[in-house]
């Protein structure tokens, strides 16, 4: 039997619900939690930046691989961008994604700021 990779052997879409689920997950954790635990009134909670976008950035990911399936995944293979020369495709479909992260990041930011807390 031969070895092949694992995006390979699974599913686009069922990829696709690892990655939402994943996604999912980690942004209860550190976008959901933290903020119901702040508003019932809790002195302290854990808050990771990097957290709150990689949650975003993988609910979305999964979303599109789920919805969109193969042909998602086709877009990514053609669009890897080459740092010596990237072209407006790789932007195009990079951006969303970047956009996603850092809205969420400032929505967070914004609910902190309304309950009082500074950074």
């Amino acid at each position: 039997m031969s070895e092949l990779p694992f995006h390979k052997r699974v599913n686009t879409r069922v990829r696709g619900l690892l990655l939402l689920g994943i996604g999912l997950i980690l942004s209860y954790f550190s976008i959901w939690r933290p903020l119901t635990a702040l508003e019932r009134g809790q002195t302290e909670v854990w808050l990771s930046h990097s957290a709150i976008g990689l949650g975003a950035i993988l609910t979305v990911f999964g979303a599109a691989f789920v919805i969109i399936g193969p042909g998602f995944e086709r877009m990514l293979e053609s669009a890897q961008p080459d740092p010596k020369n990237i072209s407006f495709r790789s932007i195009l479909l990079i951006a969303p994604f970047l956009l996603i992260a850092v809205g969420v990041y400032v929505w967070v930011r914004m609910r902190l700021t309304q309950m009082g807390w500074e950074f």
